[in-house]
């Protein structure tokens, strides 16, 4: 395991909350995404740090049968059903106590922290980035507002692209996402070790 050090401040004073969410099946990385080691540090560590880096305190996201790979951050465990990838958000928008909440899936070890810092300044409600026109559902805001949306659209089992179109939140496109990057790079997400070797290459790189 390793530990990251928690700041002193307490999450719940913030007034956006964070969310790194780890609940996903991982299939084709059998189940161990989130622990896979990307640079000397579990995947998950690299969203942790860039939330922390903007100045946020995460909690984690995830499944009963699926521990956190971290010390020291909070572990927040999602419902067992309905198995969709907007669970997660839906958890964590419980967890928020009625603050707005930035979420990060913790396959996405590229993500600016300036690009998570700028998203938390937002006016209030939701915000998904459209990188070239595609949602990125598990890299966005969401508000209290939207939680019965969501599980009402959970329940039917709706791609994650109709949920947040049935949202209608603020879309963020290129001409925005360029302040902080190369969108397709940014975004770039792992879901295979082939993803992760590259995933090493990108980061040293940077």
């Amino acid at each position: 395991m390793v530990t990251l050090s928690r700041d002193s401040k307490d999450s719940g004073s913030a007034p956006v909350a964070a969310a790194v969410l780890a609940g996903g099946l991982a299939t084709r990385m059998d189940g161990a995404k989130s622990g896979a080691e990307l640079a000397g540090v579990p995947l998950i560590g690299h969203a942790v740090g860039a939330v922390r880096q903007a100045g946020l305190e995460p909690f984690i996201v995830t499944r009963g049968d699926r521990p956190s790979p971290l010390e020291g951050v909070e572990a927040v465990i999602e419902p067992d059903g309905p198995r969709h990838p907007l669970a997660g958000v839906a958890a964590a928008i419980q967890r928020a106590g009625g603050r707005d909440v930035i979420v990060l899936a913790c396959d996405m070890p590229l993500l600016p922290p300036g690009f998570l810092a700028w998203l938390a300044g937002l006016p209030q409600g939701a915000a998904v980035p459209v990188p070239g026109g595609n949602p990125q559902p598990l890299a966005a805001r969401y508000s209290p507002a939207n939680l019965s949306a969501i599980e009402s659209l959970l329940e039917g089992q709706m791609p994650a692209r109709a949920v947040v179109e049935a949202l209608d939140p603020r879309l963020i496109e290129d001409d925005e996402l360029h302040d902080f990057g190369d969108p397709g790079r940014m975004f770039f997400n792992v879901n295979t070790p082939e993803d992760l070797r590259r995933a090493e290459v990108l980061l040293a790189e940077r």
